[in-house]
């Protein structure tokens, strides 16, 4: 799991801003996370990341456009991106400052590994 970690950890540098990756379940249960010092702990707790999972989606999901794969949201100091693939939620915590549109492309470049997580949880 260590390895995991660090692997995550190794994706932090490349976006200036980017404090820190958690991944979770469907359910908002945290499986993986990394982050600096300066990253807010309590955007990487288990509360803070069940609240996307469940009247949040659920809500955007109303909005007709079809199902969404990314949120995000931002707040005076700081920047929370939630993006679904498969079976795993990726949360990126950044500054405010950091560019929205490379965070959402690091997600893109975290795919291939994103779909070896969710291979391995979903197996039995």
């Amino acid at each position: 799991m260590e390895d995991l970690r660090k692997h995550v950890a190794s994706y932090l540098p490349v976006v200036p801003g980017l404090l820190g990756i958690v991944l979770s379940d469907r359910e908002g249960v945290p499986m993986v996370r990394a982050n600096l010092k300066e990253c807010p702990d309590p955007a990487t707790k288990p509360a803070f990341l069940t609240s996307y999972t469940g009247s949040t989606q659920e809500q955007a999901g109303k909005m007709g456009l079809g199902t969404n794969t990314c949120l995000v949201a931002v707040y005076s100091t700081h920047q929370v991106m939630h993006c679904v693939h498969m079976s795993v939620i990726v949360t990126l915590v950044a500054t405010s400052e950091a560019n929205t549109g490379h965070l959402t492309t690091l997600v893109d470049t975290m795919r291939p590994f994103l779909a070896d997580v969710s291979n391995a949880v979903a197996e039995p």
